[in-house]
């Protein structure tokens, strides 16, 4: 299989936008949660399940970002 340079740029691009999303988003969530809005006898279960999923989601986005730089280098070496 033969990939185009531009091709591969793009999908390197589109790894840290999807890092900077989750990363973000996931920030966001930790704020709202902090507000009083939302506070009843399950609360606190699903914070409990929430943070669990938000942290293998960022440890997912970590490996992104790990794999984006990884081809970025191998890209430039292909220069």
């Amino acid at each position: 299989m033969r990939y185009e340079k531009e091709a591969a740029l793009k999908v390197v691009a589109d790894m840290k936008s999807y890092e900077e999303k989750i990363l973000s988003t996931t920030q966001s969530m930790y704020d709202s949660a902090r507000s009083s809005g939302w506070k009843d006898s399950k609360h606190s279960d699903f914070c409990k399940t929430l943070s669990s999923v938000i942290q293998d989601i960022k440890s997912g986005a970590y490996c992104i970002r790990d794999y984006g730089a990884h081809l970025s280098q191998k890209i430039k070496e292909l220069e």
